[in-house]
This record gives C-alpha cells, structure tokens and sequence, in this order.
C-alpha cells in the first residue's frame, strides 16, 4: 500500500480520543502538509517600534478571525518568539554566555512558522484591517519586523536579563478548578482505572508472546514504501547522517532535509491493525467544507480522515540526555472515530490516533521507543538493552 511523506503535520493542535484495539507498531510512512516557502521580498525598513505596533495588530486580528495557532507557547512581551518544552529547557543555561542569539534565533524560527498557519488561516476579508496589506506582504512584514526585533530588542542587556525568566511553558493546571471539582477525590477512581488498564495491557502482550492473535480477526499489516534496507543499512545510514550533522551552538543536530528523510526511511514503523471496520483504517487528515448544509451560525468546516488511503505523518524532535541533545524520530497515523466499547465509554468520540516515537543515541543507534495517544493518554514505553528502570 502506499503512503505520502511528510516532515511537519497539516493541522494543528488536533486531540484525538481511542487507544487504537489490535495495534501492533513497528512503523511506517509520512503524509500531506504544504512545504515550507522562502519569505516573500522584505517591505521597506521600519523601526523596532513599528514592527511591536506591528505585531499586535496582526495579533488582533488573528485573535478575531480565530486563527490563532496553539501549538507553542507565546512568551509575553516577545511577540515575535514562541517557545516549546524543549527550547524552553536551555533557557538558565544560555542566559549570560554567547549561546543566547542561537537560543533567541530559535524561538524566532518557532514563531516564524506559526505565523505562518496563522497567516494562511486568515480569512480574505482580513487583511484591509492590516493597513491594506495582502497575504504575501503580510508575510513578508512578518519576517522582516522577526528579524529586526531579534537584534534591537531581544539582544539588548534589559530584555536580555527579562527574557529567561519570560519563555517559559506553563502546565495549563487551574488550581482553582482543581480545587473546585474536588480533584483529590475525582482522581482517584481515574487512578484506579489507569492501574486497571495497565494490568489488562501487560496479560494481552503477554498472550500475545506465548500464542498467535486470534484468527477471527482480520488483519491488516501497512509497510513502508521501501522495505530494501536492512536493520544494517538502517543503523549504518543512520549513523552517517548523523555524524555529518554539525551541531548549533546549542548543541542541536543541524539535519538537512535528505538526512532528515534518509533517517525516518531507516526507521520506518510497519503497523497491524486488526480491522473490523471503516475505523480501524488511518489516513490523512482533512476539511469538509460544510457550507450549504448548515445554517449561518454553526461550524461550517469539518475535521475529518480519509481512510482510502494510508498515511503517516512525520516529525523529527529532539530531547536533552544529560549534556546530549538527542533526535527523536516522530511517527502519527490517523484515525476517523473511536467506537464506544460500551455504555458511558469516556473515551469513544471522533478522531483518534496514534503516535510511535524513536529516540536515538548521537550515534544513530535506538536507545528506546514509545507510543502514546495523540489525546496524551495511555504512553507505553520499550526500552531496548541499553537502558534500564531507575529505581522509584
């Protein structure tokens, strides 16, 4: 079967609710999503002063037109940089050594692309509000104004002192909703369920290593495009890529997209999927345009999967390792709906998915494996020999 590669996901910040029954990971191909375009040509030079006014304007109007992008945190007072949980991480490292531009530039680039979404998500009627600007001018200012602000505000010694105390990831926890929905005892009963599930998973890996799957299910097993290379080859091209990386100043793998590409084909999952119906098939992710068949007021687009066709979206990531920053090889498949297993099932509902991801070692070599729901719920972790569980 075929599959279309991808490196960056097409939608944004999509929850998906179903642990995928019968699903065996081993992994497998990439999916759809827009490559990245080059800036249009910078407008004329504007002052820093301008690019703040700038920016809070474009962020009014995203913030009107509902297309802001929620994929990473926007640091306050910084409206031209975002950060993640992992940029965030070098942020008391980096704060008084040359390291910091690198950091800045950083968050910069993660800014640059969701602006970019957020951009392209703009409804035509938008973009009179910003002085007459078209789309591509928008963007345009956009980088030009990033790049400037990155030097004559970020770098200054004030904000230089301010911004690593700023960029930081908040956990999203309301202590006082907790407070109120009585979450010391509410947690409870999910806890118990939590532990339940976790014994139900170890006895079916477990019958699943002493005797086959039952064979009153259908399977269906989705490879990769190219199944030529060997786990040899796989390691060897791995490691190569690696070692032609150079690292940034903050130690990062600066992994150009063939090496990017050549590193997910090495590791590229193969999945079994039993199937019992149209919901245990993935496929891309995608929008229904509703239009003329609901009223005015209601959601016109629809969030759906197209399970004609399998497909897997890619990502590559990265994680710190003591004093290594590690690559992270990210792998999701999609699917349109998790059935209810039964009455008052909490997690049947639409759209649901699986993410499998592969930690290397510097050398290319996997150190450990995990797969968890895109939703956040049920991470299960595979270590290989290399490592072993640190004592509670």
């Amino acid at each position: 079967m075929t599959a279309v590669s991808s490196s960056s996901p097409p939608a944004r910040k999509v929850v998906g609710r179903r642990l995928c029954a019968g699903l065996v990971a081993a992994l497998l191909l990439p999916g759809c999503a827009g490559p990245q375009q080059a800036p249009p040509a910078a407008p004329t030079a504007v002052s820093a002063r301008d690019c703040l006014v700038f920016f809070d304007e474009l962020d009014r109007v995203v913030h009107v037109a509902g297309s802001r992008d929620g994929g990473e945190f926007r640091v306050p007072g910084f409206p031209y940089l975002r950060v993640d949980r992992f940029t965030a991480s070098f942020r008391k490292d980096v704060a008084a050594d040359d390291r910091y531009r690198t950091w800045v530039e950083r968050m910069r680039a993660i800014d640059a692309q969701a602006r970019g979404f957020e951009i392209a998500n703009l409804p035509p009627d938008a973009f009179p509000v910003l002085a007459t600007l078209d789309r591509e001018q928008v963007l345009a200012r956009e980088h030009a104004c990033g790049e400037l602000l990155v030097t004559r505000h970020a770098l200054e010694p004030a904000q230089r002192r301010r911004l690593p105390e700023l960029a930081k990831v908040p956990d999203d926890y309301s202590s006082m909703r907790r407070a109120l929905g009585l979450y010391a005892l509410t947690g409870m009963p999910f806890a118990s369920s939590e532990r339940q599930w976790q014994r139900h998973t170890r006895k079916v890996f477990q019958a699943l290593r002493e005797s086959p799957p039952p064979q009153n299910l259908v399977y269906h097993r989705y490879q990769p495009r190219d199944q030529a290379i060997s786990p040899e080859a796989a390691l060897g091209q791995a490691r190569a890529v690696l070692a032609a990386a150079q690292p940034d100043a903050l130690g990062i793998p600066r992994i150009d997209d063939a090496g990017r590409e050549q590193l997910f084909d090495a590791f590229a999952p193969s999945f079994e999927i039993a199937t019992r119906a149209e919901y245990d098939r993935f496929g891309p992710l995608q929008w229904i345009d509703l239009k003329g068949l609901v009223s005015a007021d209601a959601e016109r687009y629809w969030l759906d999967v197209d399970p004609s066709q399998p497909v897997v979206y890619r990502r590559l990531a990265f994680t710190r390792y003591g004093k290594s920053v590690l690559p992270q090889l990210v792998y999701t498949i999609w699917f349109n709906e998790r059935p209810m297993q039964e009455a008052g099932d909490l997690l049947g509902g639409r759209i649901d998915g699986l993410t499998w991801r592969v930690t290397l070692d510097e050398n290319g070599m996997p150190l450990i494996y995990d797969t968890i729901q895109p939703s956040g719920r049920f991470a299960m972790f595979f270590p290989t020999a290399r490592m072993r569980v640190r004592p509670q």
